[in-house]
């Protein structure tokens, strides 16, 4: 949704692209290409970084008319070029041998481009509803135009690759009217299925008070929140998913609650390296799987109301999570300090530092510990960065180094909580 920390993700991810020989292709659709221009500059990205944005800004656009299309139609038409041209860019490294990274920070224009061109279609021919009826293969197929371009040659083709981020703004359904319902208001929604309604006869006639916390645990939406245009949204998104490799949900909550970026891990995945066999584990550097193998465990429950749901424990190790994750614009920490410190979070050393201090304080103490580590254990650091992996005898050494820095801390019992098993 709007102001949650999207483009600051979209930033973040460029930067994290400095030294590593990847060419970064960002397509500012929003019109915020000057802040973002700013920021990369401030940072030393537009060494590596082209900038790609519509031929006219939005404000110009936002002047003209167009007879047939309309002013939206004009600038999802331009957001679209913008989009193809940065993709092109791309292709073009990746086609030299070249490693590239498209982001493209807005796919309003696609949707509402496929929006126009259905609805246009049907008004010419008196189809039926757009989006009770379109052929879900064939928004699939607009999408893939841009997907289908990702990808890795091999060695006999150049051995590029071009990888591509995309940012797609969803839109809540509205919130109902009521805090309690009676089955005469499921009756009468045309949204909601039979078996459904069915299932609230069932509790109704065993006395159960249908509210919507009690239809939010049931994951059933409210009636009056079930719309055509919500449909067709979730349309949207299930189409772009299906073609992804996994897709991150930013959580307006927790970004309002001081978390950045707000990451929902509970909705978020990656469909690289899933499954048994020897790619299981591949999304991720396998320095990370050794030091915080529960890690997602842990979060999974930061998307929960902490002080009501969980117990104090490990409410503190949460809050630890937090901490160590935390990541404004413009900071990006290599993959070392990234396992050292969620090494320190996972063993429990920062539980009592959030009890007593909060998130401010966790990230006060890991900044000190990383600082640490890099300058008294360079061995350490030197083989994560070139192998992405730690082996027992540096992960020995990160421990009694670990151990020693906190050895004047009041530190919680190591690792003594167990994993919940919920995700």
């Amino acid at each position: 949704n709007q102001k949650v920390g999207k483009s600051s993700l979209a930033v973040n991810t460029a930067i994290a692209q400095r030294n590593t020989g990847v060419k970064v292709i960002y397509a500012c659709l929003t019109g915020q290409d000057e802040q973002v221009h700013d920021i990369l500059r401030a940072q030393g990205a537009l060494e590596y970084t082209t900038i790609v944005v519509p031929k006219d800004s939005m404000d110009q656009v936002r002047g003209e008319t167009t007879e047939n299309f309309g002013m939206e139609g004009e600038i999802a038409a331009r957001q679209i070029v913008a989009a193809s041209t940065a993709v092109s860019m791309g292709e073009h490294i990746r086609q030299k041998g070249g490693d590239a990274l498209v982001i493209l920070d807005d796919l309003r224009g696609h949707q509402d481009m496929w929006r126009f061109i259905c609805e246009s279609l049907l008004d010419a021919s008196g189809g039926v509803n757009v989006f009770q009826g379109a052929d879900d293969s064939a928004m699939r197929q607009y999408y893939s135009g841009l997907f289908q371009r990702v990808g890795k040659f091999n060695n006999a083709k150049g051995a590029g690759s071009l990888s591509m981020m995309m940012i797609l703004e969803t839109v809540p359904p509205p919130e109902p009217s009521k805090q309690t319902f009676v089955l005469e208001d499921f009756e009468r929604e045309d949204m909601i299925n039979e078996q459904t309604k069915a299932r609230i006869r069932v509790l109704m006639e065993r006395g159960v008070t249908i509210t919507r916390e009690v239809l939010q645990k049931l994951d059933i939406p409210p009636p009056g929140t079930r719309t055509v245009e919500t449909l067709a949204q979730i349309q949207d998104i299930d189409a772009l998913i299906s073609l992804s490799d996994g897709h991150i949900t930013i959580d307006e909550k927790a970004f309002k609650n001081g978390r950045k970026p707000a990451i929902d891990p509970s909705n978020s995945l990656t469909r690289v390296g899933i499954g048994s066999g020897p790619v299981q584990g591949q999304a991720f550097a396998p320095v990370i799987l050794k030091v915080a193998p529960r890690m997602r465990l842990d979060m999974a429950q930061m998307v929960q109301d902490k002080d009501e749901v969980l117990g104090e424990e490990l409410s503190n190790r949460i809050a630890a999570w937090e901490g160590v994750l935390s990541q404004p614009v413009g900071e990006v920490r290599s993959l070392a300090e990234i396992a050292t410190t969620l090494y320190a979070v996972a063993k429990g050393k920062l539980d009592h530092r959030a009890k007593e201090e909060g998130v401010q304080g966790v990230r006060k103490c890991t900044s000190e510990f990383w600082n640490y580590i890099e300058k008294s254990k360079p061995e350490i650091v030197k083989e994560i960065q070139e192998t992405q992996d730690i082996g027992q005898d540096n992960l020995d050494m990160l421990s009694k180094a670990m151990n020693d820095f906190f050895s004047n801390e009041k530190v919680e019992k190591e690792d003594s909580l167990e994993p919940l098993g919920v995700v």
